[in-house]
């Protein structure tokens, strides 16, 4: 027997068999499951360990709200993901909001649908909201809309970041990272 062969025998790191794989079309899967999200909104409620600094954090979103969709670029994935979880958690108990629901959801597609009108492709790591936002407000999505963005999130590393001379270069592995969580936030749902 071969060094190499004995090597691969005794792998390190098998792969986890453990967690079942996503189901097909069950959103929210990112970071935020339909399971933890009673969990998540307790923590924010009156009483919860975020409670405050949420409630600070709303009035900081609504205070923007009137304004988000004319940043031109670098706030865009970052605003979309905050309206997202907006949409996505409310109501929270004990929260006061400036907006409902209905309307942090529809700022929230609104914005995503205008990333792929200010920059061309994915190429850097302020995109991370674009998939959490998908993912957050995937309900409210169209087909047509779901197929623009996945469309966008293919896009990653279109500015040729990858392979630099090391691969632990930080554009490396934030351009993994970007990909991975791209390729998770629309993976079975028959859009690609």
């Amino acid at each position: 027997m071969t060094w190499w062969l004995k090597w691969r025998r005794k792998d390190p790191y098998p792969p986890d068999t453990s967690s079942p794989p996503l189901p097909t079309g069950d959103h929210p899967r990112l970071l935020i499951t339909a399971t933890n999200l009673p969990t998540i909104q307790a923590r924010l409620s009156t009483g919860g360990v975020w409670a405050a600094d949420f409630q600070t954090w709303v009035d900081w979103a609504d205070g923007w709200y009137p304004f988000a969709l004319t940043d031109t670029h670098v706030n865009l994935p970052f605003l979309a993901a905050d309206y997202a979880f907006l949409w996505l958690t409310h109501p929270v108990v004990g929260a006061t909001y400036g907006h409902t629901r209905a309307q942090y959801g529809a700022l929230a597609r609104d914005l995503l649908l205008l990333l792929p009108t200010v920059e061309p492709i994915v190429g850097n790591y302020n995109w991370y909201g674009l998939p959490l936002g998908y993912d957050w407000i995937h309900s409210l999505l169209s087909t047509s809309d779901k197929t623009t963005l996945v469309t966008m999130m293919k896009t990653v590393d279109n500015y040729d970041l990858l392979p630099p001379e090391s691969a632990f270069d930080s554009q490396v592995t934030v351009g993994r990272a970007q990909a991975m969580l791209s390729a998770l936030a629309f993976a079975e749902d028959g859009i690609d």
